[in-house]
């Protein structure tokens, strides 16, 4: 059964929502700072605090510490690892997940006490010494609520199935994919981090948080970390409305043309199988096994051995105005690839003087 947080938002108050940081702590304080979070907010982390990223354990601390100021409340993910420790049937899984992956935080939490990480090691003994040195960051993260409801909105790390909140399947609504294509509506917003906004689009890349309001679903994970190109963003609700903001920390400058857009395809690392049709100096036009979706990429997004994309690509192009702000991912002979407003694609005129870090 899963762990629900009843929480009551006061009429004035203004309410912060982001999720999957996954260690990026350089990225949640450039956020924070963004918004201007201050004592009279709250903050609602949507799951995946750790993992992945290069600070999990300096972004627990952080946290835990900013905690004790400030309101915030932290929704299970499916990277809260210590939601493993009380269990050994997860201690084989553990045990292969930290040797495997340095960048998690019981790995880091391990190593900065003297522990060696190897295959062998004993669980039961990191447990205790998890424990031991961890006690307060272990009760800040070991209970986490699965589930935050409001009187405006739910929220849920992945997704919710078509029943009452108590009747809930732990893990799916921590891992639970595509969430905002399913055929259902509900009666207040769902809130949801988890799987990647950029992976709904078939036909460009956009990091930008989707606002649901037939479905009420509102998916904000903006591929932090996950993503070359990606962005944490944050969700903000007051006074009635809701309205996104996102940090990156690309710098952009200024677009000295406008530029008319044109949506392309697409094609994602998750689905990455191509077949070469041609090439021409720095690009290569493929078509997507999956989709027969064809495009001109640039080459250093194929490998040409295995047939396949190397990352989330897209041919896109990009509707802009003059003075909008713009970040050059990649310089071509023949323009520029790179992200506006949330958005990736070509951009093929000429870039001002820098504007800003975002």
């Amino acid at each position: 059964m899963p762990i629900i947080k009843q929480l009551e938002i006061k009429k004035h108050q203004r309410v912060l929502i982001t999720s999957d940081i996954h260690g990026n702590l350089e990225r949640f304080k450039q956020m924070l700072h963004r918004v201007q979070f201050n004592t009279n907010d709250v903050l609602i982390i949507n799951g995946d605090l750790t993992e992945k990223g290069a600070a999990s354990l300096e972004t627990v601390r952080y946290t835990y510490e900013l905690s004790k100021t400030h309101e915030i409340h932290i929704v299970q993910g499916n990277c809260e690892t210590l939601q493993y420790l009380d269990n050994p049937e997860h201690f084989e899984m553990l045990r292969n997940y930290i040797n495997n992956r340095p960048q998690s935080l019981i790995h880091e939490m391990l190593v900065a006490i003297g522990v060696t990480i190897t295959p062998d090691m004993n669980m039961h003994e990191a447990r205790t010494l998890l424990k031991s040195h961890y006690p307060e960051y272990i009760d800040f993260l070991g209970a986490l609520p699965n589930i935050i409801e409001t009187d405006v909105f739910t929220l849920v790390h992945a997704g919710l199935e078509q029943k009452s909140l108590a009747d809930q399947d732990v893990d799916l609504i921590q891992t639970m994919p595509y969430f905002g294509l399913v055929d259902a509506q509900f009666e207040k917003p769902v809130i949801v981090g988890h799987y990647p906004v950029c992976l709904y689009h078939n036909q460009t890349i956009d990091h930008k948080p989707i606002l649901d309001v037939i479905k009420n679903i509102y998916s904000i994970d903006g591929g932090n970390v996950i993503k070359d190109d990606g962005q944490l963003n944050v969700l903000i609700y007051e006074q009635g409305h809701f309205t996104v903001d996102y940090v990156d920390g690309f710098d952009y400058y200024s677009i000295l043309n406008h530029q008319d857009g044109n949506k392309g395809t697409h094609i994602s690392w998750m689905d990455r199988e191509v077949e070469i049709l041609d090439k021409k100096p720095e690009f290569i036009r493929v078509k997507q096994r999956s989709t027969g979706n064809e495009a001109w990429i640039h080459e250093s997004f194929v490998d040409e051995v295995k047939s396949e994309v190397i990352d989330d690509v897209t041919d896109t192009v990009l509707q802009v105005s003059k003075y909008d702000l713009f970040h050059p991912l990649l310089k071509t002979s023949t323009g520029y690839y790179g992200k506006h407003n949330g958005e990736v694609g070509w951009y093929f005129d000429a870039l001002g003087g820098f504007c800003e870090t975002h």
